[in-house]
């Protein structure tokens, strides 16, 4: 069953790679991943590494913070340090 923190973040990426104009294939490419996991990672049906995290952001020209804003009580890592 789906994580509600891994479909926030797959749906951050996927919002990310659809706002920079690539294609699951592409961005799946780029991180040297297939396309069938990226697919897996933005519906939320399978959790998502943060080495994978680190890669999209890099690849997608984001922070890795990016995926999380909007996340449910994101304002308790904000005050963490």
């Amino acid at each position: 069953m789906p994580c509600r923190i891994d479909q926030h973040l797959g749906a951050r990426i996927a919002e990310a790679r659809e706002l920079s104009g690539l294609s699951v294939d592409a961005l799946a490419q780029r991180v040297d991943i297939t396309a069938q996991l990226l697919t897996q990672y933005e519906t939320g049906s399978e959790r998502i590494p943060a080495l994978a995290v680190a890669q999209m952001a890099r690849a997608l020209n984001v922070s890795p913070g990016w995926f999380y804003r909007g996340l449910p009580g994101q304002d308790a890592f904000d005050r963490a340090g």
